[in-house]
């Protein structure tokens, strides 16, 4: 994957979270965040810039009094155990 093409997948996961929609921003993120790990490595900082920005996104999603979604960012229903979210959970608790 070249810095070109992970600079615009960025740009428009940005460009939805500035627009509000942070659901499709947070899904633009996870997968950019996903296909950098499959092309550069588990561990790659770019991949985990963006997994970090997509915790931003759902964060602001929260605060921005959003309905609740009926299904996590893996489309898993809520109340349904999601292994995805789960990793991206403890990738987060590593990094802090």
């Amino acid at each position: 994957m070249d810095q070109q093409t992970i600079d615009r997948r960025m740009a428009d996961a940005s460009r939805a979270e500035e627009q509000g929609e942070y659901r499709e921003a947070a899904r633009l993120y996870n997968q950019l965040g996903k296909d950098i790990q499959a092309a550069c490595g588990r561990f790659d900082p770019q991949a985990l810039d963006a997994f970090e920005a997509l915790a931003r996104s759902i964060s602001k999603g929260a605060e921005s009094g959003a309905p609740a979604p009926d299904a996590c960012i893996h489309n898993v229903p809520v109340g349904t155990r999601c292994a995805g979210c789960e990793a991206l959970s403890a990738l987060a608790f590593t990094q802090q």
